[in-house]
């Protein structure tokens, strides 16, 4: 990983929030109901939230990676 600040890290993880969000919603309106074939059915189906996992998991990342920040800002504000 390259050399990153809290912010740019803070905002990766709000693009992958964002992006899951948006996945997450597709999935709600399940839209794939016209496919013919029950393998591009399932597969559309599947994406979605497959994908959202994903993207979740890394910000999840991100955010357990922060941690180490914040906490030594908040002891050198003490």
């Amino acid at each position: 990983m390259c050399d990153r600040t809290a912010w740019h890290t803070l905002m990766e993880i709000s693009r992958l929030v964002d992006t899951a969000y948006g996945l997450a919603i597709l999935a709600d309106y399940d839209c794939a109901e016209g496919l013919g074939i029950p393998a591009e059915l399932e597969a559309a189906q599947a994406a979605p939230m497959s994908g959202a996992r994903l993207l979740l998991a890394q910000a999840k990342e991100l955010v357990d990676s922060l941690e180490p920040v914040i906490s030594k800002l908040e002891r050198e504000a003490a």
